[in-house]
């Protein structure tokens, strides 16, 4: 019981500090932020970055040196160096400021700056005022589902129901949710101490099994299907011919035979073949069952990172070897832009990339192409 009261105190306060403009950021309606688009753009004098973020209308609501991180809960902040960073909210209004070395997972999401403590195996919560609140063994949290820590093990703590989830168990390491879903994972059994490894299944917000813990890697972040591999810890570095793709429901979509399997849309999916001359990627129709091989100076594989997984946009991002720059392609294979790019920030607002072109910022839209934001956007309310 003393827990719990704890818990409700904690939570009051929450959500007392997150409402702003009468608004109440606890609201998960507001995650994505839909509304709000992030550009960069460069300096022609210094050559330094700038970052803002605009509306709907293309009206700049703020812009300031560094790099803008993607909105969580209605919140985001502006870094352009370890000891100067400015936490924002969508309509552009400046909160706190803080050191990066103070933050661990950098935001909740849901307008508090979050650190934590592991030789005390304390989390801090920072407000927006850069008030301190101290509230044991919460670690992170996403859609409204906390992860804390109890009995030396990990569980999670739905507070939009205060209570924890209905099916309540408790795991050797969790992960966020995402749409509805989260990996959690078990220790493998007889490890060596100095290799701590684990087998990891899927959840819903109920706490019920919808994978059991037994695949070795588990990429859960695309809505519909689970990347994984029962005997493949990292398909990167590993590169063995073990990653298939499941759905919620443990069905096979995708054999695992390949070295990688990346979703582009419902339907097709990239799959990444290494032979031992070549490697190379091919598009795969999962209704059709047809197959189409991607350029073979394109590779897919060395900027997995970069590939956006909530992005609606039949797009791809590419890497040419030979001019050693980046581009996008589409689900067929074709070119939507050229290999021109320095750099691809990954995690676009509405479609909105930011994008390097000869050390220049600048924006690229599949509809519109590349955009220059100085002759796109309205800084007037600046």
């Amino acid at each position: 019981m003393k827990v719990m009261k704890i818990l409700f105190i904690i939570l009051a306060v929450l959500l007392n500090l997150c409402s702003c403009n009468n608004k109440n950021y606890l609201n998960a309606s507001d995650i994505n932020n839909l509304n709000v688009t992030r550009f960069s753009m460069t300096d022609e004098k210094t050559g330094k970055r700038y970052s803002g973020i605009f509306n709907e209308n293309k009206e700049v609501l703020f812009c300031g040196e560094g790099i803008i991180y993607p909105f969580k809960g209605g919140f985001s902040y502006i870094h352009k160096n370890a000891s100067s960073n400015i936490a924002i909210n969508i309509h552009g209004k400046k909160f706190t400021t803080f050191e990066l070395s103070e933050v661990h997972d950098s935001f909740y999401g849901y307008g508090l700056y979050s650190t934590y403590d592991s030789k005390n195996d304390i989390s801090y919560l920072i407000d927006k005022n850069g008030n301190k609140i101290k509230e044991k063994n919460i670690l992170d949290i996403s859609e409204n589902i906390e992860i804390i820590k109890k009995n030396k093990k990990l569980t999670y703590y739905d507070i939009s129901k205060n209570s924890y989830l209905e099916n309540y168990q408790l795991y050797d390491i969790c992960f966020n949710f995402y749409n509805g879903v989260a990996k959690i994972g078990m220790q493998k059994p007889n490890e060596p101490i100095y290799k701590i490894t684990y087998l990891y299944g899927l959840i819903d917000r109920n706490g019920n099994s919808l994978l059991p813990c037994e695949f070795a890697y588990m990429d859960y972040t695309y809505p519909k299907y689970v990347i994984v591999s029962k005997t493949c810890e990292d398909p990167i570095w590993e590169r063995k011919a073990e990653v298939g793709m499941v759905d919620y429901n443990n069905n096979w979509i995708i054999e695992p035979k390949y070295s990688y399997v990346l979703p582009v849309t419902d339907n097709i999916v990239a799959l990444w073949i290494i032979q031992e001359n070549s490697e190379y990627w091919l598009l795969y129709n999962i209704t059709t069952k047809e197959y189409k091989k991607i350029n073979s100076n394109f590779t897919l594989i060395d900027n997995i990172n970069l590939f956006t997984k909530n992005n609606t946009e039949d797009i791809l991002l590419f890497y040419d070897f030979n001019t050693e720059k980046y581009g996008f392609i589409n689900s067929n294979g074709d070119i939507i832009l050229k290999s021109i790019c320095q750099k691809i920030e990954s995690n676009p607002d509405n479609g909105y990339y930011q994008v390097l072109i000869d050390n220049k910022w600048m924006l690229f839209n599949k509809k519109e192409g590349l955009i220059n934001p100085k002759d796109f956007l309205n800084f007037t309310k600046l």
